[in-house]
């Protein structure tokens, strides 16, 4: 490929891009107008409707909840045997790689976790950037 299907390709995609952006937006702005009128103080949950009379629309609309964890009072709590066994059940410990230390780590010391990571290429990004 040369450098002018490239420079089209970057422009193609620039392009491709803010569409997507702005569509992304406005969908997610009517899908909270939508929600919010059919989901007015409803349960959480899936709830299916039927709109208009002459050519119906069904609709499944779903009212989720979030839940946050405050992690490290419960961490430690954890961490000194506080906890009961039916409140350990509640949670899920779940390990993450901190790669920030893992880089500064010396290869020799972190040789049993590398045994255990998986490494794979994630989604590249790509900016045109303004000179």
């Amino acid at each position: 490929m040369n450098d002018k299907e490239l420079e089209d390709l970057l422009y193609k995609w620039q392009g491709a891009k803010i569409l997507l952006d702005d569509a992304r937006a406005r969908e997610i702005e009517l899908r909270k107008q939508i929600c919010g009128h059919l989901l007015n103080n409803a349960t959480p949950g899936t709830h299916n409707f039927v709109i208009g009379q002459y050519n119906p629309i069904c609709v499944k609309a779903t009212r989720k909840i979030t839940h946050h964890l405050d992690q490290q009072p419960l961490l430690d709590l954890y961490e000194q045997g506080q906890l009961t066994a039916e409140e350990e059940n509640l949670l899920r410990l779940k390990l993450e790689l901190n790669l920030r230390e893992y880089k500064k780590t010396d290869q020799a010391i972190r040789a049993r976790i590398d045994e255990h990571i998986t490494t794979y290429d994630a989604m590249p990004t790509l900016e045109i950037v303004e000179e």
